[in-house]
């Protein structure tokens, strides 16, 4: 859910910049932004992105692993990283969103 919930926040902030973004990959999204919008993407929001993109297939989906359910490959820090790296990246869309 966490990568879910700021994926779609990086796609809104980029419909605020008269961008369309497409895929599901966060650090993708925030190098197309970068690149094709001139916004400002700080190392910090890469790592976020690239550790969110983890959980896009593999803790959504029972097929993710080849035995067992995803909730057996991730515990609470698991948990806590994601939505520590969720909060971090939709609070900076939402400070450009406002300018």
């Amino acid at each position: 859910m966490a990568q879910q919930a700021t994926e779609k926040a990086v796609k809104a902030l980029a419909q605020n910049l008269s961008a369309t973004l497409w895929g599901h990959s966060i650090r993708e999204m925030l190098k197309a932004l970068k690149e094709n919008c001139g916004v400002s993407v700080s190392e910090e929001m890469i790592d976020g992105a690239r550790k969110l993109d983890r959980y896009y297939i593999i803790a959504r989906y029972p097929n993710g692993f080849d035995t067992g359910v995803p909730h057996d490959y991730f515990g609470d820090k698991d948990s806590e990283d994601a939505i520590g790296s969720a909060k971090i990246l939709i609070q900076w869309c939402n400070s450009l969103e406002t300018r």
